[in-house]
């Protein structure tokens, strides 16, 4: 007997679609709505620091590597992130730099920084600058030293501390002109030259007065910003008259200004008491850390070169 053979007749072209390619469709389907969904739900449950960080103003260089071509994004500026005073830090490996939040002393960002040879983008570099400030060695003509012991939120206790402030760069001032200020804001004190010049009436060349001395301008945190900080040492300070004060238009100087053992707050709410040591004390108080803050350590640690 012959074997039966079966024909089976090719599937049409509508059971080949019914049964591959219309499953296919609804799969890829599916997977385009999932991931509209996650995208969705991404916008709108974005972490804290992505939400203010979109808030906030940011900036993009030109086409241009040169830094006086960086422009803003007006896609996300934040016009009120306009009131710090300083000056943005800016270079040829700056690819962005995004704005958090900001003071008029200081402005905390996050940049995206080109490695040395452009090939690479480091991302999210956390950038906290400060505007550019000074520290002053205060010495009299007896050798004797004049600081503060103050208390700063930041530090764990009491402190000794320099004669110190920011740069008050809205006028223009240079480092050295803040380190004379702040000298006699802080410390009623100024150089015997500077005070002939007072009491006088004749013109004073600050630029060749021997008493002030220059100890360098110095970035504070190389990686991280903290502005630019000037040192001087001031040496034979001489107390300022109160008329002479005054007539210098320095009215507004708290009562223990220059006296030692008196007690002046400061523009953070702190209060400052004035101290005087011998070189002595001086050196044995800064090599056991008295002074607690690495800017003022630094800054007596140059001046006692100089002496």
């Amino acid at each position: 007997m012959r074997p039966e053979i079966r024909l089976t007749a090719r599937p049409s072209l509508s059971r080949l679609l019914t049964f591959t390619l219309y499953p296919l469709v609804g799969f890829f389907a599916l997977l385009t709505l999932l991931f509209l969904y996650d995208i969705e739900r991404g916008l709108t449950n974005i972490s804290p620091y992505e939400a203010r960080r979109a808030s906030r103003q940011h900036f993009r260089p030109s086409s241009s590597s040169s830094s006086s071509n960086f422009v803003v994004d007006d896609n996300n500026a934040a016009p009120d992130l306009t009131v710090y005073k300083g000056n943005p830090w800016i270079t040829d490996l700056t690819a962005s730099r995004t704005v958090l939040y900001q003071t008029a002393f200081a402005s905390c960002e996050v940049h995206d920084v080109w490695t040395e040879d452009h090939s690479a983008i480091q991302k999210d570099w956390l950038w906290a600058e400060e505007i550019d400030h000074v520290n002053v060695i205060v010495v009299d003509e007896a050798g004797d030293f004049y600081f503060f012991k103050q208390k700063k939120y930041g530090l764990e206790s009491t402190s000794f501390a320099t004669v110190g402030g920011f740069i008050d760069v809205e006028k223009g001032e240079t480092g050295f002109e803040a380190c004379r200020r702040e000298v006699v804001e802080e410390m009623g004190m100024t150089s015997p030259a500077h005070l002939h010049s007072l009491t006088s009436s004749t013109p004073y060349d600050a630029s060749s007065d021997p008493n002030w001395i220059p100890l360098g301008r110095y970035r504070t945190a190389s990686n991280r910003g903290g502005g630019f900080l000037t040192a001087y040492l001031l040496k034979s300070a001489v107390k300022i008259p109160d008329q002479y004060l005054k007539e210098a238009g320095y009215e507004g100087l708290g009562t223990g200004a220059g006296v030692v053992g008196g007690e002046k707050g400061n523009a953070d709410g702190e209060e400052q008491k004035v101290v005087k040591m011998n070189l002595t004390r001086t050196r044995t108080i800064l090599l056991a850390g008295g002074f607690q803050e690495v800017k003022w350590t630094a800054s007596l640690a140059l001046a006692l070169l100089h002496l």
